[in-house]
């Protein structure tokens, strides 16, 4: 790995510190983005901390060698989990010039990158695109960090910023609150859960008398589940929901019809 020239290092004694009360002495790299180091925090070994969304220099901005611009104006990039057993990144550009298209680079520690897989551009083009990869070979608890390498059509390449994203061990399970609340009768519930398992939903009134119970399956992925509460009557109500051996309650508003 190259090192950076000491010339492209500007010292700076660092006076906010307040312990220890010696001063620090950091550096900024005088690179096309002066200061998009963040501070450092428990990231040993990575320039600036975690990487979430700054970069040495972004797509689409002006080169300040030459003046003129970057041939991809990068609107955005993602790294998220889906279900809890792959990562999705995401990416959107504004326009394009001569774009062949993107590798995309994987690494563990932020620093050392592999090329993963490889996304066709589209050429030159003033209209937004959309692109996804699907990174599904990754292994729970660790953070993955990712960025896109543009290639142009002769071959000259720039580096995006990077972000990261980690799946975890285990059954993740989200639920959203009712939609809509308070209702008039319909209502419904959305859970996403990286294991198939049975649900119920139980809903009670204020005084603790089970009312209505709903028994269902749902499968991994992201699953819709619709109540009809017509037959009760205008209250506030409390939703005991049981997937698996988790337990979550929701509160629901029922309103005149």
């Amino acid at each position: 790995m190259t090192q950076p020239a000491a010339s492209n290092f500007d010292a700076q004694v660092n006076t906010n510190i307040s312990s220890p009360t010696t001063d620090f002495l950091t550096y900024s790299y005088l690179g096309q983005n002066r200061g998009a180091f963040t501070s450092c925090d428990n990231a040993t070994g990575i320039p600036g901390g975690e990487y979430t969304s700054f970069s040495h220099f972004a797509i689409g901005t002006s080169s300040s060698s030459t003046g003129q611009a970057l041939p991809v104006t990068l609107i955005n990039l993602t790294a998220q989990p889906i279900n809890n057993t792959y990562i999705q990144v995401d990416w959107a550009t504004a326009s394009e010039q001569d774009n062949k298209g993107f590798e995309v680079e994987r690494s563990t520690d932020g620093q050392n990158f592999t090329n993963i897989g490889w996304v066709d551009g589209n050429g030159t083009t003033d209209i937004q695109h959309n692109y996804t990869y699907n990174d599904n070979n990754v292994s729970p608890n660790t953070i993955y960090y990712y960025r896109l390498n543009q290639i142009d059509v002769d071959g000259v390449s720039t580096l995006t910023y990077i972000v990261s994203a980690m799946i975890t061990d285990g059954i993740s399970i989200t639920i959203s609150d009712f939609e809509p609340n308070p209702t008039t009768g319909g209502t419904r519930l959305v859970i996403s859960t990286t294991d198939a398992q049975p649900v119920s939903v139980q809903f009670y009134d204020v005084l603790g008398k089970l009312l209505m119970s709903n028994n269902d399956q749902v499968a991994m992925g992201t699953n819709t589940l619709d109540f009809d509460l017509h037959s009760l009557a205008d209250a506030t109500y409390t939703a005991v929901i049981k997937i698996g051996t988790n337990v979550y309650t929701k509160k629901i508003v029922l309103l005149s019809k």
